[in-house]
């Protein structure tokens, strides 16, 4: 038994010359299990013993990347040595196009595209979004979004992106849209620059202005003592001292920590030799 896109044919002999009812069932779809079922059709056929019968049917033809099955079965009445016989076929379509896809506008957050296919099945595509400080090296950060379209054979979309937030401030920023799909396409992208507002002072801060300075004092210490040579004072040093014997000479110094701090330092001068 054959099976082809405009029905089957069935071979089988008789003992007889007698007539013989054929009994012949199309089903077909593309899940094997729950083939649908069209009208069975008998023909009655006699006068040989060896019959090569052929019974009409067109079969649906796969669309492209489309897998179907085909299933003929085949009774006779009176019934054959074995019985009904039934036979499945799996068919597919020709390689599909690759879809077409093309952005029709992308403002940096929200993107506009087309798809074109050359059957109505499903397709998926795939949007990647990327943003990246302008100015800088630092990596892009991204998202992406996946949506599946079926059932036609031209679809219009719009998506809208998934960005980081930018700064509030300065420079600017530049978004990426790329869109890719299953089967593989075109895979088209965009690019869109998205200037960010300057940056204006803080209103109560001046910067050219400088905070203003006190020079650094020391703490106060008074007066300073007067280190001027008193001709009514006597130092230790003009007390009388034995001849030939080394007088001392004491001389009185200020330090510089203490009003009331004194320190004394000496040196022995040697008396000259008696003439």
């Amino acid at each position: 038994m054959g099976i082809d896109a405009h029905g089957t044919t069935v071979g089988f002999r008789a003992s007889t010359t007698g007539t013989v009812a054929v009994t012949v069932t199309f089903a077909e779809g593309p899940d094997r299990d729950r083939l649908v079922r069209a009208a069975p059709r008998t023909s009655v056929i006699g006068g040989l013993r060896t019959y090569s019968h052929t019974v009409p049917h067109t079969f649906t033809v796969p669309s492209c990347g489309q897998t179907l099955y085909r299933r003929v079965t085949v009774s006779t009445s009176p019934r054959s040595s074995g019985g009904t016989v039934s036979r499945t076929e799996k068919v597919r379509g020709e390689v599909c196009a690759p879809p077409e896809v093309s952005i029709t506008s992308f403002d940096g957050t929200t993107v506009g595209f087309r798809v074109r296919t050359s059957s109505t099945s499903a397709v998926t595509v795939r949007l990647g979004f990327a943003q990246r400080l302008g100015g800088t090296r630092e990596a892009p950060t991204g998202s992406t979004r996946e949506l599946e379209l079926s059932g036609d054979t031209e679809y219009e979309r719009e998506v809208v992106g998934e960005f980081a937030d930018p700064p509030r401030c300065g420079g600017y920023v530049t978004r990426l849209v790329t869109i890719t799909t299953v089967p593989e396409g075109d895979m088209p992208s965009r690019t869109a620059r998205i200037d960010l507002p300057a940056c204006t002072p803080d209103p109560g801060t001046n910067p050219d202005s400088d905070p203003e300075t006190t020079p650094e004092t020391g703490p106060d210490t008074g007066p300073a003592p007067d280190t001027s040579t008193d001709p009514g004072r006597r130092d230790p040093g003009d007390s009388e001292s034995p001849p030939g014997t080394a007088r001392p000479w004491w001389t009185s110094t200020w330090t510089s920590t203490s009003a009331a701090s004194w320190t004394a330092s000496c040196e022995v001068i040697e008396p000259a030799p008696a003439r």
